[in-house]
C-alpha cells in the first residue's frame, strides 16, 4: 500500500525544455545588458576615459594644423594679389 506517483515525462520533458530555453535567453541577455549599462561609467571603463582624452587632444591639433594651413593660404594669396 506504498503511494508512489506515476512520473509524468511529457510534462517533465516540457519543464526541462523551458528551463534550458530560459536559460539560454539568461546566458545571452545578460553580458549585453552588463555592456549597456556600463558602456558610460567611468570607474567601469576606465580606458575609454583615457582614450576619449587623446581624441579630444588629436583633434585640437588637427584644427590648430587647419587653421595655420588657412592662415599659409591667405598670406600666400594676400602676397600674390598685392604682387600683381
Amino acid at each position: 500500500k506504498c503511494f508512489a506517483p506515476l512520473r509524468d515525462e511529457p510534462k517533465q520533458m516540457m519543464r526541462m525544455f523551458w528551463l534550458g530555453a530560459i536559460s539560454l535567453i539568461i546566458l545571452v541577455c545578460l553580458p549585453i545588458c552588463c555592456c549597456c549599462l556600463f558602456w558610460r561609467s567611468e570607474c567601469a571603463n576606465y580606458l575609454q576615459t583615457q582614450d576619449n582624452r587623446v581624441v579630444t587632444g588629436s583633434k585640437k591639433q588637427r584644427r590648430k594644423r587647419k587653421r595655420k594651413s588657412k592662415m599659409l593660404q591667405k598670406a600666400a594669396r594676400g602676397e600674390e594679389h598685392g604682387e600683381e
